[in-house]
């Protein structure tokens, strides 16, 4: 198992600022019932807690096998990463205001004289930090780009010395183990899907 320090030690290595840097990272429901793979596209912060596509509170578990994946390709559908931009914050911050304007002990239209005070708060707060992640779904156009990246990326790894890739080997390795764990565990969750689905068209018959 990696601790902080060595993973800290690892990004700084490869020249990153944060050790959660274009790593694969595994969600899940704290029942387990629901789990999630998400890329970080990027050398930022991530959240400790995100929502599954259903609403569903999910939260980054097993740590230690976090792996850097430079030349990753995310799939058409699948949830990464991104820095969140001002544009986008700005709508999210709207969409919260007119939830909240009139809603709650404390209504928004208690606390600020216009609809865009409030959403300016928002605003300053979700934007104080540059890079400030966005979990957002894969679009084609998106995997193109990531396509053209990770050839930038193999080719930098390549022109890397042999010995600054002593910390990034070990990740690729511990990549193919955690594959392996993440298969069997979608492989046991589609059974069991599959169990659930057999019953209820055998109760309906």
């Amino acid at each position: 198992m990696r601790t902080l320090e060595s993973r800290i030690n690892n990004a700084t290595k490869l020249g990153f600022n944060h050790v959660e840097a274009y790593c694969l990272m595994l969600y899940a429901t704290q029942d387990g019932a629901q789990y999630e793979v998400v890329w970080n596209s990027r050398d930022g912060v991530t959240p400790f807690i995100i929502y599954s596509r259903d609403g569903q509170e999910m939260q980054h578990i097993a740590f230690d096998q976090d792996r850097v994946e430079l030349d990753f390709v995310p799939a058409v559908g699948s949830r990464i990463f991104v820095d969140l931009t001002e544009e986008v914050a700005r709508q999210k911050a709207t969409e919260r205001v007119a939830t909240m304007w009139e809603e709650g002990e404390r209504p928004l239209s208690e606390r600020f004289e216009t609809r865009e005070a409030a959403v300016q708060m928002f605003l300053d707060a979700w934007t104080e930090r540059e890079g400030q992640p966005h979990l957002v779904e894969v679009t084609e156009e998106m995997r193109e780009r990531f396509k053209l990246l990770a050839i930038e990326w193999q080719q930098a790894i390549q022109s890397m010395p042999k010995h600054s890739l002593g910390s990034f080997v070990p990740d690729l390795e511990r990549a193919a183990r955690a594959n392996r764990i993440l298969a069997r565990a979608e492989a046991r969750r589609q059974k069991r899907n599959a169990t659930r689905a057999l019953n209820l068209q055998k109760g309906k018959s």
